[in-house]
Order: structure tokens, then C-alpha cells, then sequence
């Protein structure tokens, strides 16, 4: 089995599992070693401003913004840890500002900030949780009878609804397979495919016929959520979408900006809708591309409506469109085999050599020249980092034997205070 290193790259950073290097604001790159990464870490999370890795000990080490999750003192006596919330796969859907970690007994731990979730494990205690969720104002539990626990404001109670989805109950709660939550209402499918939604901008869904079964997806915007079916359509509801809206058909996956949503459809091609230009919403854009072969998208987004989309072509190409300064420019990109998007506005695409090349907004991750100056070969995967003020990264990982060599070793505490998310389980 070979030794992995992980990377968090960017105003983030980059783990590896023994060492660290980031660089910060405007490319001013700096490699450091935080004490508690040198060794075993083996998963590494990020939220909106803070970083959490487990090691193979089931012990934490955190960094970033402390008020976020990223204070040392919070995890100090932490163990027997198995996974850790939010998970982090689309980048409009990195907004949370806490971590709940969950046990090898089931239990939770929770921390961060105390008005937006952090109080969580407080109120479950020692029960076994079986589903956890975070958004932008609030973390939620619920275990496997449906009991439902959550901290912090919006979405954090079920019988306290906003607009009309006021028809959610505990009892509908249990037999859940999914949750989402958007930035400030969470969506959760049920064993039946059917789906519920409920808190900030959330809708009574139970008056759609088609959301009574077939729900197999969720991808979350800050304002809206799209609901994917085994029937390959894409209903869209929220703060945007007085009642579920079908979308598109025939489609295959979707990731999402701000306000945006674009579909990979079966055949390779590209829909998109729900925001504009700016946040790569304009169909006609997307048609002017002509984009055909598409296998992956990614998204890149940030505050104030702005986006942009990118398109991983069979051919190892990328296309992206969406705002000026996060769209960058990818067409000289050759031997692409997967591609990334972070929370403000910058991509990665991993090649088939191992190499990482980025584009989008210089100041949050776009930076070649920062990528560079890692030396990184070998790379197998990419993980989107969270931001906060100062910018968002990615993450890493990359095999021992090409390890960067210009890594140093800080004195300094774990928590860097580094200038730098679909919550589904």
C-alpha cells in the first residue's frame, strides 16, 4: 500500500499526510509544517474558513479561522473520529461555519461558531446519529427513528418554517437517505424517493406529484436547490422558484453557482439556468460554445452573483464560461482527466501526467506560478477547499516519492490563521 501525502493548496494550504505548504493572499506562497500533521492524516475537510484533518488515530488537527472550527483547544481531547461534516463536493455548497465530527459509536462532536451550529452535540448527547447536516446559519442530526436535533437559526427547527413549506414533521423524518442543505434550508430524500424541504426560502414540495418518489440527488445554490430524479429530470425550487419547477431532462449530473445550475444531460451536452451571465446562468453562452463530449462540470463561485461554470471534454480539453475573472482561460489545456472548482472563483484541472494546472481569479487559487513552486507530480485527486473573506484552495494528494523538497517545519500552533462545501449523508 503506498504512502500518500496530502496537499491543501492555496490560501488554504495543502496536506499532505506529513506535510502542509500554503500560500496566501495575492500568491505570496509560504511552505509550513503545523505541528500534528506530520504523520497519519487520512481525510481532510474544510468549511467556510477553517480546514479539519483526521489522522489515523482518530484524532483532529484544525487550522484556519478560529471562530470557524479552526481552533486547536476545540478538538484537543477529540478521538475515535470516522468522519467529519460538512463533506464538501459542489463549491456553492461550502458556506458552513462549523464542524460536526462523527464517531466510531455513532455519536457526534460539534464546533465552531456557537450561533451557527456548534452547539449541536450539545443537545444530541450520547445518541447515535445517523444523518448530519450543515448550512450557512445551522448544523442538523437525525437518527435513524427520525428524531431530529439542530443548533443555530435557519432550518434548525422543522416546526419553525419560512413561506409555505410548513407541513414537515418529525414522523416524515425518519427513513431518510439524503441530506442538502443550501444557505439556509435543507432538502432531505426519504427511502421512497420522495423528498421534503424545509427552513429559510423553503416550499411545500409534497403538492408535487413528481417529488413523491424518484429523487435521487440534491445540488444546492445559496437561494435554490435542484433535485435530480432516476428519470434523468431536474426539478428546481426555492427562494427563486415559488413552486418545483422541471428544469431539464435527460440529465446526468448537476453542480451549481450562487444563483445558477448547469446539467450534464446523457448525450454530452450542457443546460444551464436559474442566474445570469454573470454566474454562468446564460444558456446562450453555453450555445455559442457548442459543447459537445462534455463527461464532467465543475463549478466556481463566490459572493455578489458571480460564477462560472467549466466543461471537462472527452478529449481531455476544458471550456468554461460564467464571470470574467472565474472563468479564466483554459483552452490551451490538453490531457485533462478531472477537473475542480473552489468557493471564490477559481479552478483547478488535474492532467493525465499528475500535474495540476489552475485558472480563474488570480487572487483565490488562479495563480500558476503559486502551483508551481510546489513541484507537484503524481497527483491523484483534488479536493475544493471552503473560503471565507480572504479567498478559498484546494486540496491535494499526490504520492510520497514526488513530494515537494522546499517544505519547513513551523513552531508555530496548528492554527495558522491562514488568509484563505453538497453537505449529503
Amino acid at each position: 500500500m503506498r504512502t500518500k501525502l496530502l496537499l491543501i493548496f492555496m490560501f488554504a494550504s495543502a496536506i499532505l499526510q506529513a506535510q502542509v505548504a500554503q500560500w496566501g493572499t495575492n500568491g505570496a506562497a509560504t511552505n509550513i509544517l503545523p505541528n500534528g500533521l506530520t504523520t497519519g492524516v487520512i481525510k481532510v475537510r474544510s468549511n467556510f474558513g477553517s480546514y479539519s484533518a483526521i489522522k489515523s488515530d482518530g484524532t483532529v488537527v484544525v487550522w484556519g479561522k478560529s471562530e470557524r472550527g479552526g481552533d486547536p483547544a476545540s478538538v484537543s481531547s477529540l478521538t475515535s473520529v470516522q468522519e467529519i461534516y460538512p463533506l464538501g463536493v459542489n463549491a456553492a455548497e461550502k458556506l458552513q461555519r462549523c464542524f460536526v465530527a462523527k464517531k466510531n459509536d455513532g455519536t457526534i462532536y460539534s464546533w465552531g461558531d456557537g450561533l451557527y451550529g456548534a452547539g449541536l452535540s450539545s443537545k444530541t448527547g450520547n445518541k447515535v446519529i445517523a444523518h448530519i447536516a450543515i448550512n450557512y446559519y445551522s448544523a442538523i442530526a437525525i437518527d435513524n427513528t427520525g428524531k431530529f436535533w439542530g443548533d443555530g437559526s435557519y432550518g434548525a427547527d422543522i416546526n419553525t418554517n419560512y413561506f409555505d413549506a410548513n407541513d414537515i414533521s418529525n414522523t416524515q423524518l425518519s427513513n431518510i437517505t439524503k441530506i442538502s442543505g443550501n444557505a439556509g434550508s435543507y432538502t432531505a430524500i426519504r427511502s421512497d424517493g420522495s423528498v421534503l424541504n424545509w427552513g429559510l426560502w423553503a416550499k411545500k414540495l409534497s403538492d408535487t406529484d413528481a417529488l413523491k418518489s424518484g429523487v435521487v440527488s440534491i445540488t444546492s445554490g445559496y437561494y435554490n436547490t435542484s433535485v435530480l430524479k432516476d428519470n434523468g429530470e431536474v426539478y428546481t425550487f426555492g427562494s427563486n422558484f415559488p413552486t418545483p419547477i422541471l428544469k431539464a431532462t435527460n440529465v446526468a449530473s448537476i453542480v451549481s453557482t450562487e444563483n445558477s445550475f448547469a446539467a450534464l444531460k446523457n448525450d454530452g451536452t450542457v443546460v444551464v439556468w436559474g442566474g445570469a451571465q454573470n454566474d454562468g446562468g446564460s444558456q446562450s453562452d453555453v450555445d455559442a460554445l457548442n459543447l459537445t463530449n462534455v463527461i464532467k462540470l465543475a463549478s466556481a463561485t463566490g459572493t455578489s452573483n458571480r460564477g462560472a461554470f467549466a466543461a471537462l471534454k472527452s478529449d481531455g480539453t476544458v471550456v468554461s464560461w460564467g464571470n470574467i475573472d472565474f472563468k479564466g482561460n483554459p483552452s490551451s489545456l490538453t490531457n485533462v482527466i478531472d477537473i475542480y472548482g473552489n468557493y471564490n472563483g477559481s479552478f483547478a484541472a488535474l492532467k493525465s501526467d499528475g500535474t495540476v494546472v489552475v485558472f480563474g481569479n488570480l487572487a483565490t487559487g488562479g495563480t500558476q506560478s503559486d502551483v508551481d513552486a510546489l513541484s507537484l507530480s503524481n497527483v491523484f485527486e483534488i479536493v475544493p477547499m471552503g473560503s471565507y473573506s480572504f479567498g478559498g484552495g484546494f486540496l491535494a494528494r499526490w504520492n510520497v516519492n514526488s513530494a515537494p523538497t522546499n517544505i519547513s517545519l513551523s513552531s508555530s500552533s496548528v492554527n495558522e490563521n491562514v488568509s484563505t462545501g453538497t453537505t449529503i449523508g
